[in-house]
């Protein structure tokens, strides 16, 4: 191989952050296309036919199997409902396809997200506030989202960095955006819990943290060296989702906020962080070790 090809080689394998490429169209086709097609076609069926709303919302003193799962699908106001669900679903899932490390298991994360997540979302609002208004939109899974991402760092630290990032990452940033709920509502004694959860499990990541910390460090050094503006727009995209995972409670559990389905949004956004680490990692480790106990 000539010394030509090889430094372009180097520089497209230069910095490794993901992106978005040629194997992943599908994915755009499917939750870029299909998936806000379906959301803005059953929002036109709810608009011209209102009837719909009695059958797809969910009323919470008499709900039915159809509103429990459909109803985190329907939108009755499209700029500011739909819109503002589907900007931020946009946003997401342009950010989890840029980190994923595994196709085979993103798709069966989201298999779950789409089946499972919906009819948990809805559940949990009726056990927990049964007296509360009609439930529904797409918010719920949108938060589910927001957790998978967290996931999806995580996930991409350890395996494209090789840097040992433990689960307690995962735990402390659920702890921080609880902190600041619980902070917000004025529950003193709650944050007070919280906040030393929080730095529990800090420290006991710090190991890895530290790691990532001077990774990121190294490699803005080599990126103002060598002065390749891919990579640093890369590295910025990075450093936003890490501040946007500190910060996302403000986002999906604004104090005050009217009509907003805070514990769907919690519920959702606990299930994207931990329901890949726990059932789908831990599911795949656990038929490895039986397919591999067969073998032998």
């Amino acid at each position: 191989m000539s010394s030509t090809r090889q430094e372009k080689r180097m520089k497209e394998n230069y910095l490794d952050f993901g992106g978005l490429k040629d194997d992943k169209k599908l994915d755009w086709f499917i939750f870029y296309f299909i998936i806000p097609l379906f959301l803005i076609i059953v929002y036109i069926m709810v608009h011209f036919h209102p009837e719909l709303e009695r059958i797809l919302i969910l009323q919470t003193s008499n709900p039915t199997w159809i509103s429990i799962y459909l109803s985190n699908f329907v939108h009755t106001d499209f700029w500011h409902h739909l819109g503002g669900n589907l900007l931020s679903y946009f946003i997401l899932i342009y950010l989890i396809l840029f980190f994923r490390t595994d196709r085979k298991k993103f798709y069966i994360n989201m298999a779950l997200f789409f089946t499972v997540l919906p009819v948990l979302c809805s559940l949990s609002t009726i056990y927990y506030i049964s007296a509360s208004p009609p439930s529904f939109g797409f918010s719920g899974i949108v938060s589910g989202l927001a957790g998978y991402l967290l996931y999806s760092v995580y996930w991409y630290v350890r395996e494209k960095w090789g840097i040992p990032l433990n689960i307690h990452f995962i735990f402390s940033i659920l702890a921080f955006n609880l902190l600041i709920i619980t902070f917000t509502y004025k529950w003193f004694w709650t944050s007070v819990f919280l906040f030393l959860i929080f730095l529990i499990a800090l420290y006991m990541a710090k190991k890895g943290l530290t790691m990532t910390i001077s990774k990121i460090i190294d490699k803005w050094n080599e990126i103002k060296q060598k002065n390749v503006k891919v990579k640093i727009c890369k590295l910025m995209i990075f450093l936003f989702t890490v501040s946007f995972l500190f910060g996302s409670a403000m986002g999906l559990f604004p104090v005050n906020a009217k009509r907003i389905n805070i514990l769907a949004h919690y519920v959702g956004y606990c299930f994207g962080a931990l329901v890949p680490l726990i059932f789908v990692d831990g599911g795949m480790l656990v038929l490895k070790k039986l397919l591999d106990s067969d073998k032998r």
